[in-house]
Order: C-alpha cells, then structure tokens, then sequence
C-alpha cells in the first residue's frame, strides 16, 4: 500500500506562505494544518500575520475578534491589567454591550454638554482595551492555542444552538391572559403554527460569551503566576455568569 504524498507540503515555501496568508476562515486554517503538518513551521516568523489577517476577514462579530486577541494578550501575560476587576472593566465590558458603554449621556447646561457616568457602566474610551492586532510578540505556541480555542469554542457553540434549536422546535408555545384585564378567570390560548418554527439565533453572540468564559477561567489558572491577582478570583467568576 503506498503511503499519500503531502501536495501541499511540496509546494515552493513562497507559494505557501502567499496561500496562508489568503486564506479566509479558521476552519479552513485548521484543516490545512491536519492535511500538511509542515505548515507550523510558518508560525515562529509569519504567526501573528497569519493570524491577524484570518481575524480581519473572518465573518464573525467584532466583539469576538476583540475577546479572541485579548486571550492571546493574557497567555503572554502582557494584557494591561492588574486585577480581575480590571479586566471586567477594560475588557468585559465593552465586549458584552457591543461598545454601547462607551461615552455616557449627554446633559446640558449653561457651561455646554456634560458626560455623566451611570452606575460605573460607562468607561471613557482611553480606558477600554480593545486591541486590533495581536501582541508583537507573540509566540508560535499561543497562537496554536488560541487557533485550537477557536476551534473548541465554535464547536460548542453550534452544539449549543442545535440543542435550543431542537428543544424549540419541540416546543408547545402557551399564551397566558392576565385576568386583570377584565377577565373573569385566567384563560390559556393554545396557538398553532401553519409552519415549523424559524428562528435566526445570534451566533456571535453566543461565541463571544463562550470566549470570554474562556479569558475567565485562563485569568483564574494563571492568576498565581502571572500580574492579575487571585484575590477576586469569586467575584470574577459571578459576573461571567
């Protein structure tokens, strides 16, 4: 039996690293890297590159990408971050409100507009970390791991959403009448659908949180080690719920 040859892995090192770098989606990446295991040899030098540019032209929301490089700055242990309650601020934050904590609102008086800030909600724009790129110097061996986390993160969130797909598709939708209305007793309607139900789930919203409980539990296993202090280690976990 004759053993399949590795086309790719023959190919000029010019020509692959011109198609790395073309590529479009990380699944794509990933099985390019199952079919020609020689490709990791691109990462120490053309990486972040690599990286960078399959982040940019990768469909998926904005917020994710942010969370996806932000990992990346925790495992080299170069987020701008001290504490758990930092991160929550500078990072979370703006992540999970789609950047509406940005700014505040608006109130005017004699001297012009005044920004106030609502219940520490709203973060002036200087202080969010929402980073673009990934760190300079970031190593071959992170960017393998946050390409597997992806990876695992995408997988579980499509698992997800066919599991609240199929319960939903089970459903038996019920609409209960308030009787202060002027009823006389609580009525159910039942209500039957001509057609199955169809339902457009935010999967970018669903990556992200999976994302961020990532960032939360890499801050708590390298909280020992690293900057980010293990004294709100508790408080960081509740509000990721």
């Amino acid at each position: 039996m004759t053993m399949q040859t590795d086309a790719f892995g023959a190919l000029p090192p010019e020509l692959k690293l011109d198609i790395l770098l073309r590529l479009s989606d990380h699944e794509t990446l990933d099985n390019l890297l199952r079919a020609s295991p020689h490709v990791w040899r691109f990462f120490p030098a053309y990486g972040i590159k690599i990286s960078d540019r399959l982040l940019d032209s990768t469909p998926i929301d904005r917020d994710t990408k942010v969370v996806v490089r932000s990992l990346a700055y925790l495992r080299e242990d170069c987020l701008p971050v001290s504490t758990l309650d930092q991160l929550h601020d500078r990072v979370i934050y703006d992540t999970i409100s789609h950047q509406a904590c940005r700014g505040g609102y608006a109130d005017e008086d004699e001297a012009g507009p005044i920004w106030a800030e609502v219940d520490g909600w709203y973060m002036r724009e200087e202080d969010i970390f929402s980073p673009l790129q990934l760190p300079k110097h970031c190593s071959g061996a992170t960017i393998r791991g946050l390409l597997v986390t992806y990876r695992h993160v995408l997988h579980s969130a499509l698992d997800c959403l066919d599991f609240y797909r199929d319960k939903l598709r089970r459903s038996s939708p019920q609409r209960a009448v308030d009787p202060a209305w002027g009823y006389t007793r609580a009525r159910v309607w039942q209500l039957h659908a001509e057609k199955p139900p169809s339902v457009r789930f935010p999967v970018h919203v669903t990556v992200a949180r999976i994302c961020l409980l990532r960032v939360a539990f890499s801050g708590t296993r390298r909280s020992k080690r690293s900057r980010i202090g293990n004294e709100n280690i508790l408080r960081g976990r509740v509000w990721m719920q």
